[in-house]
């Protein structure tokens, strides 16, 4: 016995009868049969009002139990469902603790699942912007666990919980796509200029940093052609950082992508002058956009102990010439000392070293001329002892810097453990005479 013979007892009325003529061939599945019967009993001229309103109540009951039947297996078949995905979040986050109001469970395809509600409305919206490059291609909202569609009960589940449970405004697109019961082609017919619009805003977040960084130039130019007059001068330094000028022209990069690409004039209009009132407001508080700080000059350091092997220079506007010992041991800087500095180079916690290279170098140049001089006499010299000269040598030299050093310092022998010797008796120039002039000076 169906749910027509239920209704109707022993003894049928006229209308009752009609109605199972009516309706007794039309499957419970088929919602639209059932109207387009109650259409004809609408239309039908050969029926009174009172006969079609007795047929109207009819249905009203047939409406009642059949939903109320419906809904008693709907609970049942989903208590009798097991679990699908897991008790976490898209992100991994547990929904244990979370409001009611803010989960729902979505049967589908035989199992149930439990979502967040805003990770369902982030899906929504992602496949109704869908999109290949710049082209928009809306695509049907999927079970992220499955990867099989929603159906549209699903879909009008996630809606009227949103609507009637929580305080969330519902998207624009999901509610346009409602509008159109979710037909997918006719939301892409109808709404595709809104779409691509809410696209454009994340379009930039799928750009590589090299690509924001050409986009940001390119904004420059058309800024600069739009304001020929007040920017003219505006430029973007090669060396400028590139991740410094991503982070700041980010947000009106967003504004400019959509008045590039926007199918909608007004749109396109709109976000064009919101671009470039930003950038005029951005400019105004960042006189230096764009801009770099004078790079340091590099200077050529020449040690003034070392000068004579200085045979190139690069820029003699660029060079600086250092005294080691003054430098170090009695701590005159010269001015400007750009490079030289440290920790390029390490200062010396002993003076000692100081005090033996700068007799050494000394003792050692006034060698190298001594052989110079002798190589220049045309006439032969006598022998000499090349030992007991640089002994002589590094005797004065120390004594000489010993007497500079009492001077000009507070710098003590006890700091140096050094014992300055006095110079020999026989001076140097004792051993250089015969190559020298009278007015010759050999230190």
């Amino acid at each position: 016995m169906d749910i027509y013979s239920q209704m109707c007892t022993n003894a049928p009325s006229y209308e009752e009868g009609i109605f199972y003529n009516l309706f007794a061939h039309i499957r419970l599945s088929n919602y639209t049969g059932r109207f387009i019967a109650l259409k004809f009993i609408r239309d039908n001229d050969l029926l009174s009002p009172a006969n079609k309103n007795e047929l109207f109540d009819i249905f009203n009951r047939y409406q009642f139990i059949f939903s109320t039947l419906n809904s008693i297996i709907r609970r049942y078949k989903f208590r009798k469902m097991k679990r699908g995905g897991c008790k976490n979040d898209l992100l991994g986050e547990s929904l244990d603790d979370l409001a009611p109001h803010l989960k729902i469970m979505i049967p589908h395809e035989g199992l149930k699942y439990l979502f967040r509600v805003s990770d369902l409305i982030n899906i929504i919206n992602k496949s109704l912007t869908y999109r290949e490059e710049l082209f928009l291609i809306s695509q049907y909202p999927k079970n992220p666990y499955t990867n099989i569609h929603f159906t549209k009960a699903n879909l009008l589940q996630i809606y009227l919980h949103i609507k009637r449970n929580t305080n969330l405004a519902i998207p624009v697109l999901f509610h346009l796509f409602y509008t159109t019961c979710f037909n997918i082609a006719e939301f892409a017919s109808k709404y595709e200029a809104i779409a691509l619009d809410y696209s454009l805003e994340n379009y930039i977040d799928e750009f590589e940093n090299c690509d924001i960084a050409d986009l940001a130039l390119e904004w420059v130019n058309t800024f600069k052609q739009y304001h020929k007059q007040h920017y003219k001068d505006l430029t973007i330094h090669p060396k400028y950082p590139k991740n410094k000028l991503i982070r700041e022209m980010r947000p009106i990069l967003k504004l400019f992508l959509i008045s590039k690409h926007s199918i909608t004039a007004s749109v396109r209009f709109n976000e064009f002058t919101k671009a470039n009132n930003s950038m005029v407001l951005f400019l105004k508080n960042n006189k230096t956009f764009g801009q770099i700080g004078h790079a340091p000059v590099c200077y050529q350091t020449i040690f003034k102990s070392l000068s004579h092997l200085n045979h190139y220079s690069f820029n003699k506007k660029r060079e600086q010439t250092i005294d080691v010992i003054e430098q170090f041991l009695y701590g005159i800087t010269p001015e400007p000392l750009h490079t030289f500095t440290y920790p390029n180079i390490k200062p010396f916690a002993n003076k000692v070293f100081i005090l033996r290279n700068y007799i050494n170098v000394a003792s050692s140049n006034s060698i190298e001329t001594i052989r110079q001089r002798q190589r220049n006499v045309s006439r032969r010299l006598e022998p000499y002892n090349e030992n007991q000269l640089y002994n002589a040598l590094t005797a004065a030299n120390m004594a000489e810097f010993a007497r500079n050093l009492n001077s000009r310092s507070t710098f003590v022998a006890e700091d140096t453990q050094l014992n300055v010797a006095e110079p020999p008796t026989m001076h140097v120039a004792e051993y250089i005479s015969p190559l020298c002039d009278d007015d010759d000076d050999v230190f």
